[in-house]
């Protein structure tokens, strides 16, 4: 059974990683140039391309781009299709200074009991 741990928060971690690993960057689908209502479903079918042609070989790494939230039945679904596990990553940054990054870590934060782990930086 492959792991997949979803990043959510900054991308660069998944860069870092120096583990034998797959690693998927979300933003190589291109969802953002698409309307905001289509994100979610275009990253799922990307996961899923990902998930089928590294099936039994290796655990992934994957940046969240558009993708649901943890709690999604989504993540539920695949996993038992795939024989898969997932494992949510918050990323909070707590030194960001931007306005509209530290509202996302509010909602981030007020959310973590979402995810499996949580990653300060």
């Amino acid at each position: 059974m492959i792991l997949i741990n979803i990043l959510f928060g900054k991308s660069s971690i998944m860069k870092k990683n120096k583990e034998n690993i797959t690693k998927v960057d979300m933003d190589n689908c291109n969802y953002w140039r698409f309307d905001s209502s289509e994100w979610e479903n275009l990253c799922i079918n990307y996961l899923i391309e990902n998930i089928i042609i590294n099936l039994h070989k290796k655990d992934m790494i994957i940046t969240c781009g558009g993708l649901p939230l943890p709690n999604h039945d989504i993540y539920y679904q695949l996993e038992q299709e795939y024989s898969i596990k997932f494992y949510h990553t918050l990323i909070l940054e707590k030194e960001s200074m931007i306005n509209k990054l530290l509202e996302n870590y509010k909602w981030r934060e007020s959310n973590k009991e979402m995810y499996n782990s949580i990653i300060y930086t």
